[in-house]
């Protein structure tokens, strides 16, 4: 065995029969707090882990030392299903070679049973002892080869699986984990290592398993230390902070919050103020906008400071969107209506609007507008506006150019160095796993942006990614002839703002005026509008000066002089 090679002693291992299967324990319902750290001391576990990370493991110089773990085990959520793959071919090889050491042992026992019933004992004897020296030479022939896993079958009925030589040296040993490698390991060998491997499994079966079970139904209340699992890279969080109109945010890396060993870097003095100290978790997430011509993504961090005991999860102040939903803050069939109005006002839209504009961007900052004596920015006050709008993106940045949503470049967040510094044994730092968890999902969502952006007609945010379009749309108000940002709502009864104009009906058909005098004032209104490249021509220095139509109607109250003004 590989302890044994390496002069290591270690506790028995369990039986097969007292270590979990597979699937042996089902994830339970109660809340299972995890334990602080994992320690691996297995020399195969250790070996066959370091080569599932591809050699990104933070391992101690001696293998005498134990790989450490910290809460809340980022590798082993990452790494599970590669876990449970190698397992499995671990078992599969297992079998294989205890079916043919069992054949073997019962060819073994077939001829000694043959052997003591031959008459003839002393010639039967003398061919027992060649074959065993065929063996011997065959173990010997095959001391420095490789062993495939058909030889190796033929090999395991000639007698050399369990008592042959290794095909590796001690620290070639499960370096090299494909099924070819593994097969050419001794029986002794591959059973330590599933052994080992089955009791890490265990573990992960009892703790991990169970508790990412647990946060994904929604619990009512959570410890600070377990939280990361709330926030999985990919998951929609609600944020409750009225100062930020953006609600639903994606979570693209997500920072557990842990003690500190020592000072943080940069800290001098005698005080020592970080001496149990709990930083935050961080939280780095993004929303979807639109700037007229792409779509962009815009990034944002947020904080959950650290507290102790158990605490309510409806108090959190970010919150996964199901249970936010759960617990009444929102509606995601709502917003995503919502969402479906933002992608059809992409488009040129002729509205009306009746509410307050907009004066705060979705990260909740304050909008600025070209000052109207051109001296500089002027703060955006919010009013009541009471028009008909034109929405149109592309022509409200082209105006403003500070209004376009701006993919601002994100410095993510590392943990500190001192989070990993135990002065008492050597910890795996798990900030790689932040950046691979990170970097996977962002090269799929950007290919994702990149096929909207090529394909505007066709690709668009469609299902959950609705929940990430923002509140606010751009519109020009003809009322006051300026440009605003407009709050785009849809309530749970269908009812929209900015909604469609509804057509009047025809009013001129229902005016009760003479017939002559109609057809004076049609023929009037026409006329202005019959020759426009005409009326382009100015040479005033006011300009539109004397283009109007002007009508002088009189008569008593009643007969329909303001009708005709307004239908005109």
């Amino acid at each position: 065995m590989l302890d044994e090679r390496l002069g290591v002693s270690r506790k028995p291992t369990p039986s097969l029969a007292d270590l979990p299967t597979d699937n042996a324990s089902a994830p339970r319902s109660s809340y299972v707090r995890l334990p602080e750290r994992i320690r691996v001391r297995s020399i195969p576990v250790r070996r066959i882990l370091a080569a599932l990370a591809g050699g990104e493991l933070d391992l101690p110089s001696s293998e005498l030392c134990p790989i450490v773990f910290l809460r809340p085990f980022k590798f082993f959520v990452y790494a599970e299903q590669h876990i449970r793959e190698k397992l499995r071919d671990l078992q599969e090889i297992h079998d294989k070679k205890l079916a043919a050491l069992l054949e073997l042992q019962s060819m073994h026992t077939n001829m000694q049973t043959t052997l003591g019933d031959s008459k003839d004992a002393g010639q039967h004897k003398g061919a027992t002892s060649g074959g065993t020296e065929n063996i011997a030479e065959k173990v010997i022939a095959h001391s420095s080869e490789a062993l495939s896993s058909n030889d190796y079958l033929q090999a395991a009925e000639d007698g050399i699986a369990e008592y042959g030589p290794s095909c590796f040296s001690v620290d070639e040993l499960f370096t090299k984990i494909d099924h070819d490698s593994l097969w050419r390991l001794t029986y002794s060998e591959i059973r330590q290592a599933l052994n080992d491997l089955r009791c890490l499994v265990g573990v992960i079966d009892e703790t991990v398993t169970p508790l990412r079970s647990h946060f994904q139904q929604g619990p009512k209340t959570v410890f600070f230390s377990d939280l990361w699992y709330f926030f999985e890279v990919g998951s929609y969080v609600f944020v409750k902070d009225k100062f930020i109109p953006q609600k639903v945010w994606q979570i693209i890396q997500a920072t557990p919050g842990r003690k500190l060993f020592g000072p943080p870097e940069g800290f001098e003095g005698p005080w020592c103020p970080w001496r149990g100290l709990t930083g935050p978790i961080v939280l780095e997430c993004y929303y979807l906008d639109y700037d007229g011509v792409k779509w962009v993504p815009v990034f944002k961090r947020f904080h959950i400071e650290s507290f102790s005991g158990s605490q309510s999860t409806a108090s959190l102040s970010i919150l996964p969107l199901h249970v936010a939903e759960k617990e009444g803050f929102v509606r995601t069939d709502t917003i995503k209506r919502r969402g479906e109005e933002f992608l059809k006002s992409r488009e040129h839209r002729h509205l009306y609007y009746s509410g307050r504009s907009l004066d705060k961007t979705p990260l909740g900052e304050q909008m600025y507008q070209p000052d109207p004596l051109g001296t500089g920015q002027s703060r955006v006050i919010s009013e009541i506006i009471e028009s008909q709008v034109v929405v149109d993106f592309e022509r409200a940045r082209q105006a403003v150019p500070d209004w376009a949503p701006k993919s601002n470049e994100m410095t993510f967040h590392i943990p500190k160095a001192a989070e990993f510094d135990d002065p008492d044994e050597i910890v795996e730092s798990d900030s790689y796993w932040d950046t691979k968890y990170r970097d996977e999902f962002l090269d799929e969502a950007e290919k994702k942006w990149q096929t909207w952006d090529k394909d505007t007609s066709t690709k668009h945010p469609s299902g959950d990614d609705l929940l990430l379009l923002p509140d606010r749309i751009f519109a020009f108000v003809l009322r006051t002839r300026s440009w605003t940002c407009l709050r785009l709502e849809v309530d749970d009864q269908g009812n929209k703002q900015p909604h469609e104009i509804v057509p009047k009906k025809a009013v001129w058909d229902h005016l009760k005026i003479d017939p002559g005098h109609k057809r004076i004032i049609q023929s009037l209104i026409d006329a202005q509008f019959s020759n426009r490249e005409e009326q382009n021509k100015t040479f005033d220095l006011i300009a539109d000066k004397g283009k109007g139509v002007i009508i002088l109607l009189h008569g008593v109250p009643g007969v329909g002089k303001a009708r005709i003004s307004i239908n005109a």
